[in-house]
């Protein structure tokens, strides 16, 4: 007698764990032939000997490396018991699609010479340049929302938008004080649609439009109390969009992995909003070499308390993108560097178990009060090449605050952010954190915090942050071409 029924052992679709269970398989499959978990990144496994990094996302395995290493990693997965499809070519990741491009070296070093001084310490006494060999870069990118012509037009198409009214503008920010009050009190007309519109503008800038943040985070804030000041913030946002859906990020490598640093550029407005006075964090994380720049991401958050001055402020926006931010891809870079790094550090460590000296000002007798376990760990772990988080802000005060690891003017802080300030001073304490100053009209992370109205200044900054006009691949142009014919009318 054939049995037709057979017991269920698990039903993973619609479980609640069944997440969880995949996971479990999978981490057990790969850890089971050489790989090891990244510390502080779930889902990303490193095989130090095949010098090679795995991603996994649900089902996409994305993994990088050495390219002679690479079939060996794919075969080793699949000895695990991983039933794999073949490896295709670098494509569309989670909607981000990336191709290739050329950037002469004349032109890398013109992008850089704002950001590299700040990881070099220095620039050259040659008024021609900075003091750095000059290379063709070896890879070159352009990233783009492979679905960038589509959530464009569907937010148009979600704000009944007529091509005719779709008028060409320099910025995508309004000033609020040019608002007249009333209109924020008086509801707005598209206030049901509201929430698809910006979510749907949202996915794509948080990938490749770094520069549509803050316009589409501040509009964001008020979908649940939409009114006609809104409708004027969306109105001026797709007029921008519309005119500029083929930008995206850009990034070029010309250097190992040892050369480079991540680069945190991190600023704050004041009070910036007009009716709750909160200010607004901003930041953008890029790994910066003497021929490489390579956007990572950006940030952009309403503060949740009303700072009494500008420098409150910049230490909580610093605070959040370091803690955030800036130490998650720190301890990635680490990793990178110590597998793909060409050469490692030069100095150093000395043996000093029971001597009671120090090495320069770090003392290494644990029974000393002065012994810092900080420091000492900095200073005699292995080594490895020496990666930096350089934190580039634009107010000369709270550096000086942060350097000294105090401040009389900030006495009140114990009842308000004191957390913020005590953390950030002792991790920029350690040796890999450097905080150094950048001029105002050279922080990138200033577009991320507040309405930009000056094309000028716009246009600077969204070049300095490697957003410019890429080549558009075909599928995406017919799209966006096609789409246009499908155009009703805005409301005002």
């Amino acid at each position: 007698m054939i049995r037709l029924v057979v017991p269920l052992r698990l039903f993973l679709y619609s479980h609640p764990m069944s997440g969880k269970y995949w996971e479990n398989h999978f981490t057990e499959k790969v850890l089971s032939v050489g790989f090891e978990k990244m510390m502080g990144w779930e889902c990303l496994f490193v095989h130090k000997k095949l010098s090679l990094i795995l991603s996994v996302y649900v089902d996409d395995f994305k993994l990088v490396g050495k390219s002679e290493n690479l079939k060996k990693g794919w075969q080793c997965l699949k000895d695990a018991g991983l039933l794999l499809d073949n490896p295709t070519p670098l494509g569309d990741y989670l909607g981000c699609g990336q191709f290739p491009l050329h950037v002469p070296p004349e032109e890398a070093q013109r992008r850089l010479e704002q950001a590299y001084p700040l990881v070099e310490g220095h620039k050259d006494e040659d008024s021609k340049g900075l003091r750095r060999p000059r290379r063709p870069a070896k890879a070159a990118m352009t990233c783009s929302a492979s679905t960038s012509s589509a959530w464009t037009c569907t937010a148009i198409e979600l704000a009944n938008v007529e091509k005719s009214s779709v008028k060409k503008v320099a910025t995508p920010s309004l000033d609020d004080h040019a608002i007249k009050p009333e209109e924020f009190e008086l509801p707005g007309r598209l206030q049901k649609e509201a929430a698809r519109i910006v979510m749907k503008m949202l996915y794509g800038a948080r990938l490749v439009r770094y520069d549509l943040l803050w316009p589409i985070c501040s509009i964001a804030r008020e979908v649940s109390r939409w009114n006609v000041a809104c409708g004027r913030r969306l109105r001026r946002l797709i007029c921008y969009l519309h005119h500029t859906w083929n930008h995206s990020l850009e990034s070029f490598v010309g250097d190992t992995a040892d050369q480079c640093h991540v680069l945190l550029f991190t600023d704050a407005d004041f009070a910036g909003d007009v009716r709750t006075s909160k200010s607004t964090s901003g930041s953008y994380i890029a790994i910066v070499g003497p021929n490489a720049f390579g956007p990572i991401a950006a940030l952009c958050k309403k503060q949740t308390c009303v700072p009494q001055s500008s420098n409150e402020s910049e230490i909580v926006a610093a605070e959040y993108a370091v803690r955030t931010e800036g130490l998650r891809i720190f301890t990635f870079w680490e990793h990178v560097t110590h597998i793909f790094g060409a050469q490692t550090a030069n100095n150093t460590t000395t043996s000093t178990k029971g001597t009671g000296k120090s090495l320069g000002d770090v003392v290494v007798d644990g029974l000393d009060q002065n012994f810092n376990p900080v420091k000492y760990f900095n200073q005699t772990r292995p080594e490895h090449p020496q990666t930096k988080l350089i934190v580039a802000e634009d107010y000369e005060a709270v550096i000086k605050i942060i350097s000294k690891s105090r401040s009389t003017a900030l006495r009140h802080l114990p009842r308000t952010h004191c957390i913020d300030v005590n953390w950030l001073f002792e991790v920029c304490d350690t040796p890999g954190v450097i905080v150094r100053y950048t001029n105002t009209k050279q922080q990138i992370a200033d577009l991320l915090t507040k309405a930009m109205t000056k094309p000028d200044v716009w246009n600077y900054l969204i070049d300095l942050a490697q957003i410019r006009q890429g080549p558009v691949p075909e599928g995406q142009r017919q799209a966006a071409l096609s789409t246009t014919k499908r155009l009703g009318s805005l409301p005002e």
